[in-house]
């Protein structure tokens, strides 16, 4: 019975090696760039930065290009601007020992691209958040007890934050986290939480912390 279920196994195998694909040539319809910005605009001592580009048809031999020689600056509702300079290939920034964002004050981002088009942003107003109010670290062992221990390795610790909710409805929470001064939460790794189950004054944890970095002794966490 051995030497038979060995047979049948070679023989899958060599029918799966020997299976051919079929190459289909997909037709997709082309379109004209689109600007694209990226911006994380922030009331901290770090510089306020926007990216800017194009998109690009699936075929084309580059993802997306950089948007030169744009004009950018923000704008506050009694008029003020503030420009923004192009440091690099489609970066432009405000330095922030010339500007930094206030709170309770309303901001528009405005662009002009070098062939006149012009982009405005929603108006938005930079609103204070609640402090966060408890730092927790927790062991490899308090991990276990609460039924993460398969998803974290041992001898590690972990961070979890806790703040309170504001009065009022409609509320978003996006966090970063930074380990040893490395910033954790770029790209898609922004943690994000509503308020939409929350009641004023609930206390709000961000459990996800557990999950993005382990840490050991002597790192620190911002």
């Amino acid at each position: 019975m051995r030497v038979i279920k060995h047979i049948i196994v070679v023989g899958f195998s060599i029918i799966s090696l020997f299976s051919c694909r079929d190459i289909v040539e997909i037709d997709l319809p082309k379109s004209d760039p689109k600007l694209v910005v990226e911006a994380w605009l922030k009331n901290d001592s770090t510089s306020q930065k926007v990216k800017l580009s194009r998109t690009s048809n699936y075929d084309d031999e580059f993802d997306s290009s950089p948007e030169l020689e744009a004009t950018v600056y923000l704008e506050t509702a009694d008029g003020t601007t503030y420009d923004f300079v192009e440091l690099d290939s489609g970066y432009y920034q405000i330095d922030s020992t010339l500007f930094v964002l206030q709170l309770n004050t309303i901001y528009t981002l405005n662009i002009v691209t070098k062939d006149g088009a012009i982009y405005k942003s929603k108006e938005q107003e930079i609103d204070a958040v609640p402090e966060i109010d408890l730092l927790l670290f927790f062991s490899y062992k308090a991990m276990e007890e609460f039924g993460f221990g398969s998803f974290v390795p041992k001898d590690y610790y972990y961070a979890s934050i806790t703040t309170v909710e504001k009065p009022g409805y409609g509320d978003k929470y996006v966090w970063k986290i930074y380990k040893n001064g490395e910033d954790l939460s770029v790209g898609n790794n922004l943690f994000v939480q509503e308020d939409k189950a929350l009641e004023d004054g609930a206390r709000l944890p961000f459990e996800a912390s557990f999950f993005r970095d382990s840490l050991q002794l002597q790192d620190t966490v911002k």
